[in-house]
C-alpha cells in the first residue's frame, strides 16, 4: 500500500495473501474505520508508515505475523491488532511504533507480543489495554493506563513511561512472571492493587 485516503468513508482491504504498507506511506480516513485483513498470510507495516483513522476504529487481522508501525485513532476509538496463528512485532525502527487509541486490544493467541530487545516492545498510547497471548508480552505505554484482561501463557512486562497503572474493575492480569513498571507514577490505587 502507498499513501491513500478514503476521505470520510470507510477503508476496508481484504487480501488472500500478505498485506504490506510501504515505508513512509499513510493510509487515512476522516473519522471512519480502517480495516486490513489478510486471509492466509501476514500484515507488514514498514518503517515510517501510518494508519490514521481520525476518530474511527482501526482493525488489523491476519493468521500470520503482524508488524505494526504508527496507528492513530483519536477520541473513543479502538485499535484491534489480532494475529490468530502468529506474533505481533514492532516495526524495524526502534521506538517509532505508537498505537494511539482510547482502547488498544492486542491478541496473539498462538504467539508473542513485542520482544525483549531494546526498542522492540510494542509502544502504545492508550487509556485501556487488553492483551491476550500464548507467549511473552512486552508493552510500553505513554501515560496512565488501565489494564483490562491481560492474559498470557508466558511472561509479561508492562511499562508506563509517565502516569499510573491501574486495573479495570472485575479483570485480572495473568502471566507466568509479571513485571509492572510505572517510571514516573504509581501502581494500583489506595486499597486496590493490581488484580492478578
Amino acid at each position: 500500500l502507498n499513501t491513500s485516503s478514503s476521505g470520510f468513508g470507510q477503508f476496508y482491504l481484504t487480501a488472500f495473501g500478505k498485506i504490506t504498507v510501504n515505508g513512509n506511506q499513510t493510509v487515512s480516513a476522516t473519522g471512519a474505520p480502517i480495516s486490513l485483513s489478510s486471509q492466509t498470510n501476514a500484515i507488514q507495516m514498514n518503517a515510517g508508515s501510518e494508519l490514521n483513522s481520525g476518530s474511527g476504529d482501526v482493525t488489523l487481522h491476519a493468521p500470520g505475523d503482524i508488524t505494526v508501525a504508527k496507528i492513530t485513532a483519536v477520541g473513543a476509538a479502538t485499535a484491534l491488532i489480532e494475529s490468530t496463528n502468529g506474533n505481533i512485532f514492532d516495526d524495524p525502527s526502534p521506538n517509532t511504533t505508537v498505537i494511539k487509541a482510547d482502547t488498544v486490544n492486542l491478541s496473539a493467541v498462538a504467539g508473542k507480543i513485542g520482544d525483549s530487545g531494546a526498542g522492540a516492545e510494542i509502544d502504545t498510547d492508550t487509556a485501556h489495554l487488553f492483551v491476550t497471548a500464548l507467549g511473552d508480552v512486552y508493552v510500553k505505554n505513554a501515560g496512565s493506563v488501565q489494564l483490562a484482561n491481560i492474559t498470557t501463557g508466558g511472561d509479561a512486562t508492562l511499562t508506563a513511561t509517565t502516569g499510573n497503572i491501574t486495573s479495570q474493575a472485575g479483570t485480572k492480569t495473568i502471566a507466568d512472571t509479571l513485571t509492572v513498571v510505572a517510571s514516573a507514577g504509581s501502581i494500583g490505587t489506595a486499597g486496590a492493587g493490581l488484580a492478578t
